[in-house]
C-alpha cells in the first residue's frame, strides 16, 4: 500500500526470473486508472560441458607418443558453438578437431597426441570459444632408449672338430629410458654361454652376451648363424670354420693303423710313411676329395673300408672318413 500527498511519487522496480524459456506477462495492479503491463521471454542460457578441462600426459621417452581425449557436451538447449585448434608442435589433435556447433544433448570427442622430438616439459592449451574456454595440456619427455651394439657380426676364425670357440659383443642402452628385449640364437653348432633371454638395460647400463661355435666331429667347412638381439636392436651375424688339421686330428688317427695301414697302403697307394704329411699327402686328390686312394681300401678294388680293423673309414659312415675328407677338402692343412 502506499499514501501519496500532492507531487509526491514512488518508483516500483520489477523483478523477470523465468524457470523456463518462453513469453510471460504480468498486469501490475497500482491501484490508479491505469494498470501497468510487465512482459519478458525467458532463453535458456548456452551451456558447455567439458569432461575435463585439463590433460596430463605424464612422462614418455622421446620418439614415442601417447593420446588422451576430452569431450565437449551441449547440455542446454541453445547451440554450442566454437572451435578446437592447437598451436603447439609437440602436441596435435588427431581426431575432433575444427569448428563444431552442437544442439542440446549432442558431444563431440576430441584426442590430442603427445609426440615430443627432445626431453623436457612441454604446456599448451586448445581455446574452445567463448561457450566452452579452454583445456590445458601438460606433458613431459626424456631422452628414449638407444641400442648399441660393440659389434654386428663375430667370426670364429678356423675350429677343428670337437673343439670350441667363444666369442662375446655388448648391448649398451646410450639412450634413456629402458631399453628391453630378447637374445636368441638360431644356426647350428651356436650356442649361447651366457647373456641369453629378456634383458631390461636402463641408461649406461649393458648386457654382454657370449657365444660358442662347436663343430661337430663330422662337421666340415663354413657354418653361419644369427643372434637376434630385440629391442629395435640390430642382429649379429655369426660364422665360423670347421677346419680338420694334420696336427689336430689326422697324423694320429692314421698314426693309430700302425702297420696295418702301410702294409696295405704302402704299395697299393704309395704311402710310405704314415707320419709324413708330404707322404700322406701325395694319396690325397685335391681335385675330387672322395676319390682319395687315402679314404679307401687299396685292394684290390679300391672300396671302402666297409668293416674289419678300419670301419671307421667306412664311406660316408665313418667319423674317421668324414674327418680326412674334410682335411683334404680344405687343402690339407698342417
Amino acid at each position: 500500500s502506499y499514501a501519496l500527498g500532492e507531487g509526491e511519487s514512488r518508483v516500483v522496480a520489477l523483478s523477470f526470473a523465468p524457470t523456463s524459456q518462453g513469453p510471460f506477462s504480468c498486469d501490475v495492479v497500482t491501484g490508479c486508472d491505469d494498470d501497468v503491463l510487465a512482459i519478458g521471454t525467458g532463453y535458456s542460457l548456452v551451456s558447455c560441458s567439458l569432461s575435463t578441462t585439463s590433460l596430463d600426459f605424464g612422462t614418455i621417452s622421446t620418439g614415442s607418443t601417447k593420446d588422451l581425449s576430452f569431450t565437449i557436451k551441449n547440455t542446454g538447449t541453445q547451440t554450442v558453438s566454437g572451435s578446437a585448434l592447437e598451436f603447439c608442435g609437440e602436441y596435435s589433435i588427431i581426431s575432433g578437431s575444427g569448428a563444431f556447433s552442437l544442439t542440446a544433448g549432442q558431444s563431440r570427442t576430441v584426442t590430442v597426441r603427445f609426440a615430443p622430438t627432445a626431453a623436457g616439459t612441454f604446456n599448451c592449451s586448445i581455446n574452445l570459444g567463448t561457450d566452452c574456454g579452454a583445456v590445458s595440456m601438460t606433458g613431459e619427455a626424456e631422452l628414449g632408449p638407444v641400442c648399441n651394439l660393440s659389434a654386428t657380426s663375430r667370426n670364429f676364425g678356423n675350429v677343428a672338430p670337437t673343439k670350441t670357440a667363444d666369442q662375446s659383443f655388448t648391448i649398451t642402452n646410450t639412450g634413456g629410458g629402458t631399453l628391453t628385449g630378447s637374445v636368441s640364437i638360431s644356426g647350428s653348432f651356436f650356442s649361447i654361454v651366457s647373456g641369453g633371454g629378456s634383458y631390461s638395460l636402463g641408461a649406461n647400463q649393458s648386457r654382454t652376451v657370449t657365444v660358442r661355435f662347436s663343430p661337430s666331429a663330422t662337421t666340415c667347412g663354413v657354418r653361419n648363424g644369427t643372434v637376434t638381439t630385440g629391442g629395435g636392436c640390430s642382429s649379429v651375424s655369426l660364422s665360423g670354420n670347421a677346419r680338420e688339421t694334420w696336427n689336430n686330428y689326422v697324423k694320429a688317427t692314421l698314426g693309430a693303423g700302425g702297420q696295418n695301414c702301410v702294409q696295405c697302403h704302402s704299395s697299393g697307394s704309395g704311402i710310405g710313411d704314415f707320419t709324413n704329411i708330404n707322404d700322406v699327402k701325395a694319396a690325397a686328390n685335391f681335385t675330387t676329395p672322395t676319390a682319395s686312394a687315402l679314404l679307401r681300401e687299396p685292394a684290390p678294388n679300391g672300396v671302402s673300408h666297409s668293416g674289419g680293423d678300419f670301419p671307421c673309414f667306412q664311406i660316408s659312415s665313418g667319423e674317421c672318413y668324414q674327418r680326412v675328407l674334410c682335411w683334404i677338402q680344405q687343402g690339407a692343412p698342417q
